[in-house]
């Protein structure tokens, strides 16, 4: 099946196409063609599906690499509003299901929905558009980031709200006091401490190379080296970047060649609290361009963060950071729209030589029998998973179709991440890039599953405004039966299964999955009178 017209098929059937079918269509050597509607052929096709060959696993295409980095604050920006959307819907719901007339919060969130979903035509977010779009869809982001914190500001406040399917790690669990600025208090500040190349934490010992990067990372009391020897955790790296084809859509493999490592980074400061010790970077990086990164080592949390600021000024240039550890294994995993896949680590073929750079979501890990290393991020999708080191895109520059990619200043958060299963991973990458609703009041979770496989991904008001819909995702890909509990606003017996489109297609309430599985549920709201 082919399309026809200008470009990606637009503007209709064009008389080149006319001729070329005409020429091809009793051609020795060619299948023979006729003109058919895209429905007539599906259904010729699938009429006998015992024909028809099966791949298994990813379909991964070989090419337009470059656009899981270009244009990183449209990503960016894409990235942010889909974790606010997500949350201030919980929020809605949990409005709606004491009664509150949320009405203009709806109608808030409706709109900007529809922002986001504009821009995630495929020039748009991959980057790959030309000045005017980019520059159009960055406003409409802002415009939907304004009005969103417009209509929930009321509802801003000091507790926080999880809108999150997974549990957050975000203290040890240690009760705090506040106490009124200037009266006595043994709360202890936040420090300036001098600079160390070693730093110790609950979880493990780090050795500092002074330039940004970790020369060694033993595990509890020295029980496991995670850097490969003679390397280090965090390297930047720098270097030219010149696609054959089309600029803004691919990165070649030797332009992973031609990285270099930025040597050129200096420690600038150092302060640390009872929770976390930050040491902040600086350099000029390339010709024209100047870095700022803050790294943030948690000390009771196995995480440490990289909050980066780049004012870019560089043309065909890429910057990456690399994170050679001593792990072996012959997968990665990496995160994909609700669930994970794995992709090998070797070169043993030209499929795998092939995906020298990959798409991810929020993290890719590599994993042993004791141990997962990941790398997480708030607003990158190019990844790179080859022995034994993570890698991951950070900043490109092409110059067409715009002229202007990617110049400015840019702000981002890629983390290291070391967990003992899969779970570890997915709570700590999750806050990462949603993090809990700072709300006014304090809320009670609407629904709770208690299986660890199963996430409550997503909880809103029905499109028609009459139900809650509950969507809960299968994450481990093990299945599994979810036992669910639900807050004293819903009525556990009205729980039906859904579609998608919220549209009621069982009255069982098994709550069964298949590995992966996404299932849609649809509950009453009651009144607690009721």
């Amino acid at each position: 099946m082919r399309s026809v017209g200008e470009g990606d098929g637009g503007g209709g059937t064009l008389r080149s196409d006319l001729e070329l079918a005409k020429r091809e269509a009793d051609l020795q050597g060619l299948p023979r063609n006729t003109w058919s509607s895209v429905s007539s052929a599906m259904q010729q096709i699938f009429a006998d599906t015992s024909r028809l060959p099966v791949y298994k696993g990813e379909l991964y295409l070989e090419l337009h690499r470059g656009t899981y980095t270009s244009q990183a604050k449209l990503k960016w920006w894409n990235r942010r509003l889909e974790g606010l959307l997500h949350g201030y819907e919980y929020l809605t719901s949990v409005l709606f299901c004491r009664g509150d007339d949320v009405q203009a919060l709806r109608a808030s969130l409706s709109e900007a929905w529809k922002a986001v979903l504009v821009n995630q035509f495929h020039d748009i977010l991959p980057g790959s558009s030309i000045q005017k779009v980019n520059e159009e869809a960055l406003a409409s982001y802002e415009k939907a980031f304004a009005l969103l914190e417009k209509a929930f500001a009321p509802y801003q406040g000091d507790y926080l709200l999880n809108t999150n399917g997974f549990v957050l790690p975000l203290g040890d669990g240690t009760a705090l006091a506040a106490f009124e600025a200037g009266k006595q208090s043994k709360s202890k500040p936040s420090q300036t401490v001098a600079p160390s190349s070693q730093v110790r934490t609950e979880w493990a010992t780090l050795a500092l190379d002074g330039m940004g990067s970790i020369t060694s990372l033993l595990l509890g009391e020295g029980e496991r080296e995670l850097v490969e020897e003679g390397r280090a955790l965090n390297s930047l790296t720098i270097g030219e970047d010149y696609p054959v084809f089309w600029d803004a859509w691919d990165i070649e493999s030797d332009s992973l060649e031609k990285q270099i490592r930025l040597k050129s980074l200096r420690e600038t400061e150092r302060v640390e609290d009872e929770q976390r010790l930050f040491i902040t970077y600086q350099a000029q990086i390339g010709l024209h361009s100047s870095l700022k990164q803050k790294m943030t080592i948690h000390k009771k949390h196995r995480r440490i963060d990289f909050v980066t600021e780049v004012d870019w000024k560089e043309r065909h240039t890429l910057l990456r950071a690399e994170f050679p550890t001593s792990i072996r294994c012959d997968q990665a995993l990496f995160d994909v729209p609700f669930g994970y896949i794995r992709r090998e680590t070797h070169t043993n073929t030209s499929l795998e030589r092939a995906k020298f750079e990959v798409p991810a979501h929020k993290f890719a890990a590599l994993e042993d029998r004791s141990i997962l290393f990941a790398l997480a991020s708030d607003s990158k999708y190019g990844y790179g998973a080859h022995a034994g080191e993570l890698s991951i895109s950070l900043l490109r520059s092409p110059s067409a179709p715009d002229s202007e990619a990617d110049l400015g200043v840019h702000t981002f958060t890629y983390s290291l991440i070391v967990g003992n299963d899969l779970g570890c991973v997915y709570e700590q990458a999750s806050g990462l890039n949603n993090p809990p609703l700072a709300v006014k009041e304090r809320f009670e979770p609407l629904v709770k599953v208690e299986e660890k496989q199963f996430a409550v991904e997503t909880v809103k008001i029905s499109e028609d405004g009459q139900d809650l819909v509950i969507r809960i995702r299968e994450w481990l890909g093990i299945g599994g039966k979810a036992t669910l509990s639900f807050c004293a606003h819903l009525d556990a017996h009205s729980l039906k299964l859904a579609n998608m489109l919220e549209e009621v297609i069982a009255q069982e309430k098994k709550c069964l999955f298949r590995p992966f599985e996404v299932q849609t549920y649809r509950i009453k709201v009651r009144t607690l009178s009721q």
